[in-house]
């Protein structure tokens, strides 16, 4: 990025120097930082009132802030049952679908509003960018969050608590805005694999009358 713009600034001749160059893999480590439903109702309450619509937004739909931040009334069930996302730094626009509770929250947020308004607004009444830092970092302290938790936590929040109720990681990766399963599948798999494990010991049909006694098979 620093060879392209010192291109773009008249500092290289050539563009040659940055586009030769090769993007480094990243290798995505599981994901831990997420909340369960007692410890979102706990955020939830020690926040303040804008704060707290932002955090319930960013629950219902696991966007970033900066794509809540842009979110205006006429996206709100805009041919869908949930959200039109506008495209968002390398993300493209996308549509969130949303549970029959998310819409309920969005709707009410947009009641006395027009068309063009956005849906979220900071308490001063700004487009939330990232003046939500401190307050957040607040109120997960008074919830009694890890000290290490922060906003897009609540993006994993999302994530996790989707697969860990069986939702195929394709309709999680395209709910998040990601092109494919493959980040979804190396950041939360191993919750998917956990779910797996659950579904095939609880609902596999017994084979034998006592699954403890003698095999089946000699």
């Amino acid at each position: 990025m620093a060879l392209r713009l010192a291109w773009e600034n008249g500092h290289l001749e050539a563009e040659r120097t940055w586009r030769c160059l090769r993007r480094l893999p990243v290798n995505h480590t599981p994901r831990r930082d997420f909340l369960d439903r007692t410890q979102c109702r706990r955020l939830l309450d020690a926040c303040s009132p804008a704060l707290r619509r932002l955090v319930m937004a960013a629950l219902y739909t696991g966007c970033r802030v900066g794509e809540l931040g842009q979110l205006r009334v006429e996206d709100v069930a805009y041919q869908i049952y949930g959200l039109r996302i506008p495209a968002f730094k390398r993300s493209p626009a996308r549509f969130v679908f949303l549970p029959d509770e998310g819409m309920a929250f969005f709707q009410r947020c947009c009641l006395g509003k027009a068309p063009r308004d956005h849906v979220l607004l900071s308490e001063a009444g700004k487009v939330w960018r990232r003046q939500h830092a401190g307050p957040f970092r607040l109120a997960a302290a008074r919830a009694g969050l890890p000290s290490t938790f922060v906003f897009h936590g609540l993006r994993h929040t999302y994530a996790s608590d989707l697969i860990c109720h069986g939702v195929p990681l394709e309709v999680v990766a395209r709910q998040l805005g990601h092109a494919d399963t493959r980040t979804v599948a190396s950041t939360y798999g191993h919750l998917a694999e956990r779910y797996r494990e659950e579904m095939i010991r609880s609902r596999f049909s017994a084979l034998v009358s006592d699954p403890a006694g003698p095999a089946l098979i000699h």
